[in-house]
């Protein structure tokens, strides 16, 4: 049996790449499952589990951690701060207003103006031999204004947003955006990530890796097909 071990967060995609591989989806560790439930493969969807023999066993939670270990590769990453080392002041105002509370799991990442933005979604080239396409790569666009009335461009480009995936067609575009998504996958040491690239105005940088992303219904048969290939190597 397959099992997708995560957590509360990712469990929407967790559960339909379960279905999807015919197995289940738990945020219990796999060694506390009923004997009956007999693990054969487990897959980590943005868990640690401490278990060499798991794709994903060990994902960097920590992203100031990632993108230092990222850009220590030779891979463009925006320059990102921990907040417990700045705080963020109002030029003026009433002295118990002055300063800005930061959300406990915040970073500060310098903005990068955006000519584009991509996600590679990667598996580790270790299986080659194993998985017939070890990428594929999208590009993130707005919404056709027709049907999204008093809709609004954000920063933030993702579904919640409203933005739309599309496979990305040029063939050059797609390789140079693959050598960056495999090496930020390998420098981590995962079996497969989901990489986030902005594409600036002479550069590419890579905004983080998510070991959980999530996905829509093809991207779901993407990634159940290339785990299928791998369990049955």
């Amino acid at each position: 049996m397959i099992v997708i071990y995560g957590t509360e967060f990712s469990a929407p995609t967790g559960r339909r790449l379960a279905l999807a591989l015919r197995g289940v989806f738990t945020t219990q560790h796999p060694t506390s499952l009923p004997a009956h439930e007999a693990t054969d493969h487990v897959i980590c969807w943005g868990r640690t589990a401490g278990n060499d023999h798991y794709l994903n066993h060990a994902p960097v939670l920590n992203k100031i951690d990632a993108l230092s270990r990222i850009k220590e590769a030779g891979v463009n990453t925006p320059p990102t701060l921990n907040k417990e080392h700045y705080i963020i002041k109002r030029p003026s105002g009433k002295r118990h207003l002055r300063f800005m509370q930061i959300p406990v799991d915040a970073i500060i990442q310098k903005k990068i103006p955006k000519l584009a933005e991509y996600r590679v979604h990667a598996f580790n080239s270790k299986y080659g031999v194993q998985v017939k396409k070890l990428f594929t790569a999208q590009e993130k666009t707005p919404p056709p204004l027709e049907d999204n009335e008093g809709w609004e461009p954000s920063f933030a480009w993702n579904h919640r947003n409203g933005y739309i995936m599309h496979k990305v067609r040029d063939r050059r575009l797609c390789e140079a955006l693959a050598d960056i998504g495999l090496k930020a996958v390998e420098t981590l040491g995962y079996d497969f990530g989901a990489v986030d690239i902005v594409q600036g105005e002479d550069n590419f940088w890579v905004l983080e890796v998510n070991s959980a992303p999530a996905l829509s219904e093809s991207r779901i048969k993407w990634y159940a097909k290339r785990f299928t290939e791998i369990f049955n190597s």
